[in-house]
Formats: structure tokens, sequence, C-alpha cells
């Protein structure tokens, strides 16, 4: 999965998401100190976590340029809830260092090796069952360039999906 790829389908499966308790991944069961999406999709699914379903508001700030997008969130995705988000496209090529939610709070590092090189993506922020606020800050080398940003979104539902 390409590194903005992984940061658009994480920010998907936490549009509409959010807790009551701390739920925290530092290490995966093999003990490598990585923790695999498809761990940290299990972990966010015991918790019992599901977005709202119906149309959302996307509003992204990244190297000074703002971007606006809506989406429609169906019954059936968001009954996949993060589970199936955060697994969506993945090719086992991305990983966690550490994946923490707590209530409402997220806290997460998510890394992937590609193009020769590897990227890391630290993400903090607030999420619900019908909004997010992240704040991601994006480092590393890919296809020999190196990368080093922020970026900031919000989501929100803002209504029924148009029929």
């Amino acid at each position: 999965m390409k590194p903005l790829a992984a940061i658009a389908a994480l920010s998907v499966a936490l549009a509409g998401c959010g807790g009551s308790d701390v739920t925290t991944a530092e290490a995966d069961a093999d003990g490598d100190g990585a923790v695999s999406v498809n761990e940290a999709a299990q972990i966010a699914a015991d918790s019992g976590l599901k977005p709202e379903p119906g149309k959302y508001k996307v509003v992204s700030e990244m190297g000074g340029m703002k971007t606006n997008v809506e989406y429609c969130l169906t019954p059936e995705q968001a009954e996949g809830g993060f589970e199936n988000m955060m697994q969506e496209g993945q090719q086992g090529d991305c990983s966690y260092e550490k994946f923490e939610l707590a209530g409402n709070d997220l806290d997460a590092v998510l890394t992937c090796d590609m193009d020769g090189g590897q990227m890391r993506m630290e993400m903090a922020g607030t999420v619900g069952s019908t909004s997010s606020d992240l704040e991601m800050k994006i480092s590393g080398a890919m296809g020999g360039i190196n990368v080093d940003m922020t970026s900031k979104m919000k989501q929100e539902r803002i209504g029924d999906c148009d029929e």
C-alpha cells in the first residue's frame, strides 16, 4: 500500500469510530515489536468501534494546500467497521510501531516499506462515531526522495448519503 493510501484508509476508518476503554497494541503476537495492520484492526474491532453510515466531509491540509472531499459511507461499509477499512488495500508492507485508543483519543505510528525506502506516519487526535480530527507527521524516503511533512485531517458526518 502506498503511504498516502495507508493514511487515507486509516483516516476513513477513523472517521466514525470512538470507544470508552483504553486499547493498546505495542507489541505483536510474535514479539518482533511491530503490530500488523490486521492485529491493530482486530484490536479496534474487539473494542466495538463502528462508524455511523452517512455522508462525510473531509477537510485536509498538507503542505500549505487545503482540500475538501465528500464521500458516502454505506451501511455495509460501516458494519465492517475499523477492521475491514484498515485492512483494505493492505499487501503486508505496513505495520504499526504503536496503536493506542483511549476513549476518543488515538495515538498511532504506522511504518510502510516501499520503493526501496520506508515511510513513517505518526497520527494523533480524536475520533468519534461521526467525526475525527487528526494530525499526522509523515517522514521517510520513497523512490529516492526524502519526505518530511505534516497534515491535518478533519472529518464530519454531514447527513445521509445522496440516493
